[in-house]
């Protein structure tokens, strides 16, 4: 970080242990579809995939939280809509999950995510 970048918040490490991440990702499409039609399948789907490590994750989260003295999203997914800069629509996960899976949870959201949007936006064609 530069010297010259004034820091006005507190920093902290969200590397936490090894074996679990905080995995970020953002889906951005054009606005032709309204994402907030499928969230709560999205949601289903998240929890799906996350169903397998939910106990050891409520684990790790709280040991987390206790040793390292931050609150911390998770265990279970959030998904956020927002905007970017150009307008387009922005669909941001936050996946609270082992680090090995990371990658195969994101795709697999990802597809889902697709799958329901090119839906969603071929129904909207036919009216």
């Amino acid at each position: 970080m530069p010297n010259s970048q004034l820091i006005t918040s507190s920093i902290k490490n969200l590397n936490f242990l090894k074996r679990y991440a905080m995995h970020h990702f953002t889906i951005t499409r054009d606005q032709s579809v309204n994402p907030f039609t499928f969230l709560n399948a999205l949601y289903v789907k998240a929890n799906e995939y996350c169903a397998d490590f939910r106990e050891v994750a409520i684990r790790y989260n709280q040991l987390i939280e206790n040793r390292l003295d931050v609150n911390i999203t998770g265990p279970e997914p959030h998904i956020q809509i927002a905007t970017s800069e150009t307008g387009d629509t922005q669909v941001i996960f936050t996946i609270f999950c082992p680090t090995v899976r990371a990658l195969e949870i994101e795709q697999q959201l990802t597809a889902d995510f697709m799958s329901m949007w090119f839906a969603e936006k071929k129904c909207a064609n036919k009216i």
